[in-house]
């Protein structure tokens, strides 16, 4: 039945729809237009227009593969929430089959993890104000997408530093909702290669990780690791990431 639907699409939505099978757990327009599209068809992948992008989806939930959910919640900036879309797991899987097929699979799921640590860096300074909960809550609808992003990562050394700025800009999300047990696998993985990441990106890294360690009772490890990210920036002549480091 998928095999006869996917073959009434036009190539366009067959494109679409296997590029969205990297989503795990739903997303948004705004993810579907980073993730999937590609104007001038980049890299041998095929063209498909950011544009496009919503009217190809509204097709898709027409012909009933792809679902369109109701308004996620507020991140509490004013915004109102937005629509999600999600596939039934079959059809992910079915589609995730032919975007294999189409050897994009490596772009694609490149462009799903930097969507992420795009999204999640943008969303840092609110674990510090009013919407912290707003966002805590907005990071967790998304924590499927999340975990897709780190196994991508932690899958490919060339993408540890993308890995470890994930890691740093959600680590209040794994220790307000108690996640410390996931957090450590991820986090044990990328320490392993730690080394593939500028300075920077390694300091502010140590400095989460010794938070989440510290949350599981290792105290004289979250010191070390601690110790070892002010070393960094120390070296770094980073006084201001210095005090936001100790401060964290």
């Amino acid at each position: 039945m998928i095999d006869w639907s996917y073959g009434l699409l036009s190539e366009p939505e067959r494109v679409l729809l296997n590029r969205l099978s990297v989503f795990a757990g739903g997303w948004t327009l705004e993810a579907a237009e980073y993730v999937c599209a590609d104007d001038v068809g980049a890299h041998g992948r095929a063209p498909l227009r950011s544009a496009d992008i919503l009217d190809l989806m509204l097709r898709l939930v027409d012909k009933s593969l792809v679902i369109l959910d109701e308004q996620s919640p507020s991140t509490g900036s004013g915004q109102a929430g937005e629509s999600r879309y999600r596939m039934l797991e079959t059809i992910r899987q079915y589609a995730r089959d032919k975007l294999l097929e189409s050897g994009e699979v490596e772009l694609v799921r490149t462009c799903h993890l930097d969507y992420f640590v795009q999204f999640t860096e943008q969303g840092e300074p609110l674990f510090d104000g009013p919407e912290q909960i707003n966002w805590l809550n907005r990071l967790e609808i998304e924590h499927d997408n999340l975990r897709a992003a780190f196994a991508w990562s932690v899958a490919n050394p060339q993408r540890t530093e993308p890995g470890m700025r994930l890691g740093s800009a959600i680590k209040i999300l794994w220790v307000a909702h108690d996640h410390h047990g996931e957090a450590i696998r991820w986090i044990e993985q990328l320490m392993a290669r730690q080394l593939a990441a500028s300075d920077t990106v390694r300091a502010k890294f140590l400095g989460g990780t010794s938070l989440i360690v510290q949350q599981v009772g290792d105290w004289a490890r979250a010191r070390a690791i601690l110790e070892e990210g002010l070393l960094i920036f120390r070296d770094l002549n980073n006084v201001q990431a210095l005090l936001l480091h100790c401060a964290g």
